[in-house]
């Protein structure tokens, strides 16, 4: 699990999760490999970049760039991307009427006639438009610095390990860069609590979230109450169980202070992409690539959210069970039938939509 400050652009997201060679060397024993482990994943900080509705974002701004009496008014306008026969993809102005992914235009049409519907089937407006913002990512990546008001400090600017997921997002993994750029232990800065004016946490305050699978609609509502619990979770505010396999209260403030600094990069990372490009992006802060891919869908959209590791247990666990990043089609398939078969008689009425990954 320890992470690499090498900043090569054909780094695929699994290397992010693999372990390192020492580690594997030195596992002595199941119980002292996993301790390792979590203590090693403590000192991670991974990103999870992605772009809202992004073909949208695409025809959208296009649109603006029209000669004005060819403009369709997208940008104020409920409107849906298709291709063939269905719904790719629709802003958030057509979901709030009904409409979903991968949905007929025919059942789009008789939900909301008025929906514009933009034929998304050439694929080269979004292929050069998430070059653009990829690039941009990775620039933001390599120029920021904390104090803008001072030059850079060669000793500071380090190649981030950077990658694409899909088309509308990508990742970093930022260990090396915030252990390199944080100031020094007594510098309140990034030891304070994260401004929630700009950067969503989730459990701070107690959190109350829905999160949903587009294609099915299935969602799942989510409560953290804060101060209901015993254990601390080393963040001044709230307290939890479940967090013994998570370092001790030094270990997690440790942690929680690297995140916090890992938002003082993203607010730049997305106010470049933002002015540079003119799209809007969502970007997760946590320890994993998962984590982050999943806190970056807390709150949308435009956000900044951050989700400490100890308290992604009961998030996870309440989430239907096609919201796991990377469960394909197929698997989910093959997982419904055993679900089905080692349930049956336990749960005649769930419906397929229903399972969660508890």
């Amino acid at each position: 699990y320890s992470p690499s400050c090498s900043g090569d652009d054909d780094d695929e997201v699994t290397q992010m999760n693999k372990p390192s060679a020492s580690s594997r060397s030195k596992s002595g024993s199941t119980s002292a490999t996993e301790s390792s482990a979590s203590d090693n994943l403590l000192k991670r900080t991974i990103i999870h970049c992605d772009v809202d509705a992004f073909y949208c974002q695409c025809e959208s701004l296009a649109d603006k760039k029209k000669d004005p009496s060819k403009r369709l008014g997208l940008e104020s306008r409920p409107f849906a991307v298709g291709q063939a026969h269905i719904i790719v993809t629709c802003n958030y102005m057509a979901r709030s009427f009904g409409i979903k992914k991968l949905m007929s235009k025919e059942a789009a049409l008789r939900i909301l006639p008025s929906l514009i519907i933009v034929d998304g089937s050439d694929l080269t407006l979004y292929r050069r438009q998430s070059r653009r913002i990829y690039l941009c990512f990775r620039e933001a990546l390599s120029k920021h610095r904390l104090n803008q008001d001072q030059d850079i400090d060669e000793d500071k600017v380090l190649a981030v390990k950077a990658c694409k997921g899909e088309m509308d997002e990508m990742f970093a993994d930022l260990t090396c860069h915030v252990s390199k750029l944080l100031p020094k232990d007594n510098d309140e800065r990034t030891s304070s609590l994260v401004d929630e004016s700009v950067c969503f946490v989730y459990g701070s305050q107690g959190s109350d979230i829905s999160v949903s699978e587009d294609q099915s609609g299935a969602t799942s509502r989510i409560s953290l109450h804060c101060g209901a619990r015993n254990v601390s979770d080393g963040v001044p505010g709230c307290s939890y169980n479940d967090v013994s396999d998570w370092g001790d209260e030094v270990d997690r403030m440790a942690c929680a202070k690297r995140l916090h600094g890992a938002t003082l990069i993203c607010q730049h990372i997305k106010q470049e992409i933002k002015t540079k490009t003119g799209f809007n992006v969502c970007i997760g802060i946590s320890i994993s690539p998962m984590l982050a891919k999943i806190a970056s869908d807390l709150q949308k959209p435009n956000s900044l959210n951050l989700l400490y590791p100890w308290r992604s247990r009961e998030l996870v666990h309440a989430m239907p069970l096609r919201r796991i990043p990377g469960l394909g089609s197929r698997t989910y398939k093959k997982l419904l039938v055993c679900l089905r078969t080692s349930n049956a008689g336990k749960t005649s009425n769930r419906s397929d939509e229903a399972w969660t990954c508890r």
